[in-house]
């Protein structure tokens, strides 16, 4: 089932009623083409060619996959762990918004930020997590040569 916003929507992007909207959405669902739908059913469509059914369809997925982000969105924002509460007019916004880069724009300010290296790190030095475990030393000595020198290449070289 389509919700009654994107009908709606779709009626106006497509200029047509929104009743004849919600008729082609059922015959799609009903399983019918989109070809059969604009050559034998063309009364209950206001005349839709076949292009524009088939983009009608496409263009239904995109804001049903709009309305499942908008509601994610709303839940963070209404959950206690939101960062910074939105005013009721942005909410009223973010359920109005039919564009996906304006409700992501709208989502933005009110976003908990990425973790960054220095939240990462352990909060009583600047040691990362990893150097701070607590079976391990930081050695404050220099680091010592290895104790077999490295073979000179005179006598590396291959027997011939």
């Amino acid at each position: 089932m389509t919700s009654i916003q994107i009908v709606e929507h779709l009626g106006y992007e497509f200029s047509i009623s929104p009743e004849q909207v919600r008729s082609t959405l059922e015959m799609l669902d009903a399983g019918l083409r989109a070809p059969v739908i604009a050559r034998v059913r063309r009364e209950r469509t206001g005349g839709l060619p076949e292009y524009a059914i088939r983009r009608l369809l496409q263009r239904r997925e995109e804001l049903t996959e709009l309305d499942r982000r908008r509601g994610t969105i709303l839940r963070a924002l209404e959950s206690d762990s939101a960062p910074v509460k939105p005013d009721e007019p942005t909410l009223e916004r973010i359920r109005r918004s039919m564009d996906r880069f304006e409700l992501e724009d709208l989502f933005l300010p009110h976003r908990r930020p990425w973790p960054t290296n220095s939240s990462r790190r352990c909060p009583r030095s600047n040691a990362p997590n990893a150097l701070r475990s607590p079976n391990r030393t930081l050695s404050t000595s220099p680091i010592t040569a290895p104790t077999q020198a490295r073979p000179s290449r005179a006598t590396a070289r291959r027997p011939t």
